[in-house]
This record gives structure tokens, sequence and C-alpha cells, in this order.
């Protein structure tokens, strides 16, 4: 007979200022559901769960109600509910069309004239509203996803910023990029 023993992660608390920060990235509401903090108590979510390897690091907790959390469980959502749908517990089907698009954030606003060495970071889109866009990055070496950042909305106005239907498309542009700076250093 085999007896199963359960062990508790003990886990490293989370610091006020820490939890403060969290807040204010998700504008004081749940990721997934969009439950803002007057409407009811909020947790921090580890998007990839200490139980899985996932760290008490900003890029890794989220904002979260109780209900959201608990059904999240020890489960890794590739990109939460709300960021995915940008939906509310009263209206679930209403979809951001930034969502799931790719996105190459430059270093300097877009010329005519761009070169690969202006774009800084690549990703995907996974969570929007009206003052940030939250992006799962990704790296140049391997595509593996590297990082979760938040820019300001405004990005999308001010040139550094190229959205992309699909992550094909985007590498297909980047791929020009080089090909063109390379062609100008020689």
């Amino acid at each position: 007979m085999t007896t199963l023993i359960r062990t508790k992660i003990k886990r490293k608390s989370i610091s006020k200022l820490m939890k403060s920060k969290v807040l204010e990235r998700d504008n004081h509401q749940c990721v997934y559901c969009g439950l803002s903090s007057k409407d009811g108590p909020l947790t921090m979510d580890h998007r990839i769960p200490l139980s899985k390897g996932g760290a008490n690091k900003i890029d890794n907790l989220l904002t979260a109600c109780l209900p959201c959390n608990r059904k999240k469980a020890d489960g890794i959502w590739a990109i939460p509910l709300r960021l995915n749908e940008m939906n509310s517990h009263a209206d679930k089907n209403i979809k951001n069309p930034l969502i799931e698009k790719f996105i190459h954030i430059l270093s300097k606003p877009r010329t005519e004239f761009l070169s690969s060495m202006t774009v800084s970071d690549q990703g995907q889109i996974i969570g929007f509203s009206n003052q940030s866009l939250v992006i799962q990055t990704y790296s140049w070496l391997d595509g593996t996803a590297s990082e979760i950042i938040v820019i300001p909305s405004t990005r999308l106005d001010d040139g550094t910023t190229i959205i992309y239907p699909t992550e094909d498309v985007m590498k297909k542009h980047f791929e020009q990029l080089v090909s063109l700076a390379l062609s100008e250093a020689s």
C-alpha cells in the first residue's frame, strides 16, 4: 500500500510595496473578470504558481478577485480571461481587437527609414486598458516568452509601436528590417 504524504510549500510573503505596485498596474481590478476593488476584495495571483516554479516577482503577479483566483487554482493560464476578452461579470462577449496581436516596441519614433536597430522589444499584447498595454515579450534568441511588461497606451499613437495581425507577419517584417540594415552596412 502506498501512502501519499503532502507537504505544504512555505510561501515567502509578498511585500506591501509590491502588492501596491501590482494593484496600481492592474488598475485595482481583477485581471480575469474586471471586478473592481470597490466591488469586492482582491488578492495577488501568481501567473505561474509557486508550486510550478513561479516566483514572487512583479512580472509573475496579477491582481485577482477571490472567485477567479480560486477557479484558476494552481493552473497556468496562458492569457488571463480578462486580458484575452476584456470582459466583465456582466458581459462576457466583449473582445478588444488589440488582444493577441503582435507588437514591436521601438526605441525611437517610427520614420520612413526604419532599421532593425530601432526595435527594442517584441511580443504579444495580452491586456489593454485606456491607460496601458500589457505585453508578453519574447526572447530574440529563441522566441520563448520572457517577461511581462506594461507600456502606456499612448505609445500606440506616438510612432513607437508597430502592431501585427500574426506572429508570422511580425517575423517577416523584422527579417526585412535586418536584411535592409545589412545591405545598408555593406
